[in-house]
């Protein structure tokens, strides 16, 4: 699940680059894919197994899974030019890197605690 949820993460930063260039709407893009849909489809793990027979649910629950990491690096280049827009240039580097520090410490945090 974290193999294929990797690949396709990476597979959508070209075509998320892509779409905020080309349309030049990066907050609607944001917050629709990284804050809203890649969120919201968090909230659908808890109540699949109580939906869905067993091995139905955990295909399921892969392929939220999957579209929830996909969608959130969909956004990441709009978000990255938006912060370099709203953050002053001497303070850039700082923040992107505290940002990405924070993301990286709460979800290896995550990991430990649930046991992957």
């Amino acid at each position: 699940m974290t193999s294929l949820a990797g690949l396709f993460s990476t597979l959508m930063l070209l075509p998320g680059a892509m779409l905020s260039e080309r349309t030049g709407k990066r907050k609607l893009l944001f917050v629709l894919c990284g804050a809203g849909a890649s969120r919201f489809s968090i909230l659908r793990f808890a109540w699949l197994p109580f939906v869905l027979a067993r091995p139905t649910a955990i295909y399921f629950i892969i392929f939220i899974k999957v579209m929830a990491d996909g969608l959130g690096n969909f956004s990441g280049p709009a978000w990255t030019s938006m912060a370099g827009d709203i953050v002053s240039l001497a303070w850039r580097g700082r923040f992107i890197g505290i940002a990405y520090f924070v993301r990286f410490v709460k979800s290896k945090t995550g990991d430990g605690l649930v046991g992957d």
